[in-house]
């Protein structure tokens, strides 16, 4: 007895997911649950109306006796699609649509039971073995989950079918449950297995398509479509371009290895300094993109890039000061804000490049503001 559970601890653990895949996948997850119940919740309550509808208009005893119970479904899934419908990103939302998942799978689980148990007695629960087997399909949680709850309703199915039925249908009932929950079991662990490593296969795919492999920023491909992408939804934004001053005699006097550590040291300022929803990223070369959406507050945009040029200025320094580079790394920065319709990328990159080619030819180590996409506003450096 012992070994054959170790057999099947052994065969559980081989194709199970671990933990810290699952929670890399729960956005994934989250989004493919909810999409499941909304397409099933909205089929039942298509599919429950119109039985509801020929349970009014038939003459046929079956429908007609089922009428109450087909409205009430209906309407439960309509209450459930609208739910998960309109339920907006929150730090529960994860739980909300959970919640909703295993609310929407224990009530067609009970109401396939009530049709095989009680109103088809005399038939096998055809509709129950189906649900037992195809669950795992549509829906992906944390097997052990999974695997409770389906063992739940196939306990109670059983006992139902026991009290209720003739006894060569219920052994039969009986027999076919527990002959398809292994199935069952064993298709809620390897299906999301393979659902959970193709979400994490594709977010690592997207992760190198997107990110620069020095820095750990966006690349210059993820950036462009990024930034477009959130001016369609905000309309406006504040666009920063900054350039390393003096880059290529950082490259000539000590080596590309301290070209490499200053940009490095570059990007991780820009993590540190700009919020997760400020698109920032490598351009290209030694120059970076951060974009701010939905807003432009210019007093906010200058006072975030001064912020960041004093932090590079007073901690990344090189190895010895020369006559054209100082010791410490300086960078240019030029600053573009913009709001409206006709609002793009494009435009406000050409703007912030202005406002940056300013910056060098005011003398470099210093933010520039062009607003409105029309006037250039000179920040002046602090002389302390």
């Amino acid at each position: 007895m012992k070994s054959i559970f170790s057999i099947f601890k052994s065969i559980y653990q081989r194709v199970s997911i671990s933990n810290e895949e699952f929670s890399v996948a729960k956005e994934e997850i989250t989004t493919m649950n909810r999409n499941a119940v909304l397409v099933l919740s909205f089929l039942c309550t298509i599919l429950f109306i119109i039985l509801c509808i020929l349970s009014v208009i038939t003459d046929e005893h079956t429908f007609r006796n089922n009428t109450f119970l087909y409205g009430f479904v209906s309407l439960f899934s309509l209450a459930i699609f609208a739910i998960v419908f309109f339920i907006k990103k929150t730090p529960r939302y994860h739980i909300v649509i959970k919640i909703a998942m295993y609310t929407f799978m224990t009530a067609i689980f009970f109401y396939s039971i009530f049709i095989g148990v009680y109103r088809l007695q005399k038939n096998y629960a055809v509709s129950f073995f189906v649900l037992q087997f195809a669950t795992p399909i549509f829906f992906i949680d944390r097997a052990r989950k999974m695997c409770l709850f389906t063992f739940i309703m196939t306990v109670i199915f059983s006992a139902l079918s026991f009290r209720t039925k003739a006894p060569e249908l219920a052994s039969m009932d009986i027999i076919n449950a527990a002959c398809l929950f292994p199935l069952s079991l064993f298709s809620s662990v390897y299906l999301s297995k393979l659902k959970i490593h193709q979400f994490n296969l594709s977010r690592l795919i997207a992760v190198e398509r997107d990110t620069d492999g020095l820095t750990g920023l966006l690349n210059k491909t993820a950036l462009t479509r990024k930034v477009s992408d959130a001016l369609e939804k905000t309309g406006k934004g504040i666009l920063m371009i900054l350039d390393c001053d003096n880059f290529k005699g950082i490259n000539d006097n000590f080596g590309h290895d301290i070209g490499d550590y200053v940009l490095k040291e570059i990007s991780f300022h820009v993590k540190n300094i700009f919020r997760e929803y400020e698109i920032s990223g490598r351009f290209g070369g030694d120059e970076f993109i951060v974009f701010i959406p939905g807003t432009d507050d210019v007093q906010y945009g200058r006072a975030k890039a001064k912020y960041l040029l004093e932090k590079i200025n007073t901690s990344i320094f090189l190895p010895e000061k020369t006559s054209s580079i100082a010791q410490n790394a300086e960078v240019s920065i030029g600053i573009a804000v913009g709001s409206g319709e006709h609002i793009s990328f494009g435009s406000l990159f050409k703007c912030a490049d202005n406002a940056l080619y300013e910056a060098k030819s005011m003398g470099k180590n210093r933010v520039v503001v062009a607003q409105d996409l029309l006037s250039f506003v000179q920040d002046e450096k602090d002389t302390d």
